[in-house]
């Protein structure tokens, strides 16, 4: 009886070790990505960077300093003049004729293409599960790779090379289904640890604009008119902004998300044909779903599979008025 006690102490023991080593083991491309999201916001860089994307390869350069606000600017080296300037949690996209496109985003969202968001962990783990991966070396410098790995269909998976000594994101991978990248962003170049100078911060094509955070905030809508009953597990109403022209104010721009992935849906009014149509279409990546409702055009996009844009479009109704 003593030797088997003895036994399953040992046993109890075993176990428990193991199950210690497998909770180290998971948390580990966890605290990766976590070191990975205060890299990007924390430190100074710059380099030159290569995306391939919708059958086509951009030339970018990027400019980061860290601080309160940070800063961070990024323009195109090929194709026609553009650049996105982000102060804050204010960017604005800068356009060849001059033009710009303001909007609002949170703080921590890096301009690094299919750089995720990952300063709220908390859909680590529900929506994704991470991965390590093998060492591998890009732009000179050895990286982990770290695999996002979805839990469903209704989201893509990514691969992330970070670099070993500072955690910066160094290239990442947007995975489809069949394991093949999608969309894939790389430095070619890249300098840490040196604040890039004010020139470099400025924007050739044009100055930030004043006052384009409250003209955005003045259109948030007070009342909910539109709703999705059936949203994916993870996947939240993140904001909702009028769109102009539409006297009654039922036109929305409505945006959800899981926390790294996001759906817009569209809802505009259009002249009643009696017809109800559906269409999709893709464009790398990005899946889009158009419906009709009523007198209303719904047109859903993101670069999500498209049975997610298909789910939200479908699922999309019209809020009972209240008596």
């Amino acid at each position: 009886m003593r030797k088997l006690a003895r036994l399953l102490g040992a046993g109890l023991w075993l176990s428990l070790a193991c199950n210690a080593a497998l909770a180290d083991e998971a948390s580990a491309p966890q605290q990766l990505l976590a070191r990975m999201s205060r890299a990007l916001r924390e430190l100074d860089y710059q380099g030159s960077m290569v995306y391939q994307h919708d059958g086509r390869v951009d030339a970018l350069r990027l400019f980061h300093a860290a601080g309160d606000p940070e800063r961070e600017r990024l323009s195109s080296l090929n194709g026609p003049p553009r650049e996105v300037v982000r102060r804050g949690g204010e960017v604005v996209c800068f356009q060849r004729d001059g033009s710009t496109i303001s909007l609002t985003s949170s703080g921590t969202r890096s301009l690094i293409p299919l750089a995720p968001n990952l300063a709220s962990s908390s859909v680590i783990g529900t929506g994704y599960v991470p991965v390590a991966g093998p060492v591998d070396r890009v732009a000179g410098f050895s990286a982990q790779i770290v695999e996002l790995r979805p839990r469903d269909e209704f989201r893509y998976g990514y691969r992330l090379w970070l670099d070993r000594k500072s955690d910066l994101l160094l290239r990442a991978d947007l995975m489809g289904s069949n394991g093949q990248a999608l969309e894939q962003v790389m430095f070619v170049n890249l300098e840490v640890g040196i604040t890039p100078n004010e020139q470099d911060m400025a924007a050739p094509l044009g100055e930030m604009p004043t006052g384009s955070l409250e003209s955005e905030r003045n259109l948030q809508m007070p009342g909910e008119r539109w709703r999705i009953r059936d949203l994916p597990v993870d996947f939240a109403l993140i904001a909702r902004t009028a769109l102009p022209g539409d006297a009654d104010g039922a036109a929305e721009h409505l945006l959800y998300g899981d926390g790294i992935a996001n759906v817009s849906v569209y809802v505009e009014r259009v002249a009643s044909s009696g017809v109800n149509s559906v269409g999709f279409g893709a464009r790398g990546a990005l899946n889009v779903y158009t419906r009709t409702l009523g007198n209303y055009s719904v047109t859903v996009l993101g670069s999500v599979p498209a049975i997610t844009v298909e789910r939200l479009g479908r699922s999309l109704e019209a809020v009972p008025a209240a008596h």
